[in-house]
Formats: C-alpha cells, sequence, structure tokens
C-alpha cells in the first residue's frame, strides 16, 4: 500500500525535526526546573530570617531566648521592683 500525502509530509517534517525538539524541550524543561529550585532554596533559607527581622523590629521575644522575670524581692535601688508579693513574706506574720 502506497504512503497517501500526510504520512509523507510526517516522514519529511516531523521526524527529522522531532529529536531538535526533544533536546529542546529537555533543556528548557531542566532549567526552568532548575530556576524553581533555585527560588525554592532561597525562599527555605532567607524566609524565617525575614520574620525574625520582622519580630526584633516590632519589640517581640525572639524564639529560643528566655523571658527574663524582674526580680521582685530585690529594693529599687538594686534594681527590683520593690513589691511585695503575697506569697513572699512569712507564711504567718504573728511570729
Amino acid at each position: 500500500m502506497s504512503k497517501n500525502n500526510f504520512q509523507r509530509l510526517s516522514d519529511e517534517n516531523i521526524t527529522p525535526r522531532a529529536k531538535d525538539q526533544i533536546e529542546k524541550t529537555t533543556k528548557e524543561i531542566d532549567a526552568s526546573v532548575s530556576f524553581v529550585k533555585m527560588i525554592g532554596n532561597i525562599v527555605e533559607m532567607y524566609l524565617p530570617r525575614v520574620f525574625d527581622v520582622f519580630m526584633m523590629m516590632s519589640g517581640a521575644q525572639q524564639r529560643g531566648t528566655p523571658v527574663e522575670q524582674e526580680d521582685t524581692t530585690l529594693p529599687p535601688s538594686s534594681g527590683g521592683s520593690g513589691q511585695i508579693t503575697p506569697n513572699s513574706g512569712p507564711s504567718n506574720p504573728d511570729l
């Protein structure tokens, strides 16, 4: 059986160009994947730090840093508040 015009056109135009197109398409896909991977790495590396900077600028406590509590037992001249909490004194004031 002889080939029709569409089969001849396919053999003449599509087949030789297909190999070049496959290589070109593969290179373009690899470049796109590499770019997306690079952007992902940048986001993964710097985004947490950006949030830390915003938190620091807002005056919030940084992660992992213990919250400093004011010592209420010291007088104000020594850095304390001078206030005595209800449970800090003797349990029986009559003694």
